[in-house]
């Protein structure tokens, strides 16, 4: 079979798809051929076993039950193994037992047949997403591996370097740690630190972010529940606190959780049992809770809007992270850090001024960490080619008339509103595609989209 190349990608993408039934394996390689994935399809376990150790898969999809060894036994193969291959678990038998098992095997998703392809393809596309993202990231860092580098953090400052002896100290104990922090200080980065030195590194890591999920969705989403216990509960869900069992919860945006669920997930901290929504049956479970948040937690203890109790459960050890206006000592190590980063990725070599240095360290920031490199960022993406970086292209940034003259010569002044703003958005996606080298996937990341909806607009504006 020739080879066939992801639409989506500069790199091939190798499927292996391990399903006993013939008519749907071969609809599914086909629907996967499709999208343009090279796929290999096996109908035992043993006959993927052995191509295992003979070929690399960015991507492996398996049956639960299979004729002889499961899909488990494929799925410890591939864990066994020091690599970024992404797993995803497919059964006719949806349980919370076999989800549970799956996930606490190292499976990457679990997926109940029979399922819509398009919330599939959605499912793999984040998944390989996902896994370039490791892989990128991996590659930084060992590119930039430094005596000012802890596990990705970039910092010399005195905080830095305290928090870093903290996190190397507690890591592999089992208590609870509250990180908190402004917006693009690090949290997430912290808690992988903690996640990776831990005992439990080889458990599942289980991430949920408490703002983004309507309060009367989370309940369900951490606690899991019931075939039939609300409407559209049309199968046993585990939740994530049981998905995280063996391994470690991540409760990001902890300051947003309801003072309702509060009072429920204090009683399973404290317990370590669970009641899934529909159930009157008790689930024990073993994990250790990362619990982040940009509030100041102590204020909203006072002002009634959490839990005390809840408080101290979580708030075993406090790893409170500067502000980067705190910590300007370590500026230019991010500078380089990003530099460096977007330099590997775009295959140049990027330099920066002193004098855009001197206002890089001198200027205020409201979004940390995050809010300087989306400067870098902006200024490489306008830098014409240039490799030295200079404060004429911060200024060019901050937009000084003739940025905006130049903006508005784009466009027709006396055309209907809803036309400029359609040509805005066509001119907008056009420019993103070309920075993410038209790899669609990229670019509904970029633009903070769903996949399907980037090509909803690329289609209503036909840039596809």
């Amino acid at each position: 079979m020739d080879k066939i190349y992801n639409q989506n990608s500069n790199r091939q993408i190798e499927i292996l798809l391990v399903e006993d039934d013939e008519i749907f394996a071969i609809s599914m390689q086909d629907a996967l051929l499709d999208e343009g994935y090279h796929t290999t399809l096996v109908k035992t376990a043993e006959e993927a076993l052995s191509l295992l150790d003979e070929r690399d898969f960015s991507l492996v999809i398996s049956d639960v039950n299979l004729p002889g060894k499961s899909g488990l036994e494929v799925l410890k193969k591939v864990r066994s193994r020091e690599n970024y291959c992404k797993f995803i678990m497919m059964t006719a038998y949806a349980n919370v037992d076999n989800a549970v098992k799956t996930m606490k095997a190292g499976t990457d998703d679990y997926i109940a047949k029979p399922f819509a392809m398009e919330e599939f393809f959605l499912r793999i596309e984040k998944l390989l997403s996902f896994q370039a993202k490791e892989k990128e990231l991996a590659e930084i860092g060992s590119l930039l591996e430094s005596d000012n580098t802890f596990m990705g953090i970039v910092g010399k400052s005195s905080q830095m370097k305290e928090l870093f002896e903290i996190v190397r100290t507690v890591a592999d104990s089992d208590c609870n740690v509250l990180i908190t922090g402004e917006s693009g200080t690090g949290k997430e980065l912290f808690a992988n630190a903690l996640q990776k030195l831990s005992s439990r590194r080889d458990g599942p890591y289980i991430k949920i972010n408490c703002a983004a999920i309507p309060a009367n969705l989370l309940e369900s989403e951490l606690f899991g529940y019931e075939k039939g216990a609300f409407t559209g509960a049309v199968k046993k869900y585990p939740g994530k606190i049981l998905a995280a069992d063996g391994g470690t919860l991540l409760l990001d945006e902890i300051g947003d959780l309801d003072l309702a669920l509060q009072s429920k997930l204090l009683r399973v901290i404290e317990e370590k049992v669970l009641t899934p929504l529909g159930s009157s049956k008790e689930v024990k479970f073993d994990i250790r809770i990362i619990a982040a948040t940009q509030k100041d937690l102590t204020a909203a203890v006072d002002a009634n809007t959490f839990r005390r109790d809840l408080f101290f459960r979580l708030n075993i050890v406090h790893l409170k992270l500067p502000a980067l206006n705190e910590r300007r000592e370590d500026i230019p190590l991010l500078v380089d850090f990003i530099i460096r980063k977007y330099g590997y990725k775009m295959q140049r070599k990027f330099s920066v001024s002193e004098k855009l240095m001197f206002l890089l360290q001198t200027r205020d920031y409201q979004g940390n960490v995050r809010e300087l490199e989306n400067i870098i960022y902006s200024i490489i993406v306008m830098s014409n080619d240039h490799e030295t970086l200079d404060e004429t292209m911060l200024n060019n940034l901050a937009g000084n008339g003739k940025s905006a003259q130049r903006l508005f010569g784009l466009f027709d002044l006396d055309a209907p509103y809803q036309e400029v703003i359609a040509s805005f958005e066509r001119i907008y996606l056009s420019n993103v595609l070309t920075l993410c080298q038209n790899k669609k996937s990229v670019a509904a990341q970029t633009l903070h989209i769903s996949r399907k909806n980037l090509w909803e607009k690329l289609k209503k504006h036909h840039i596809i």
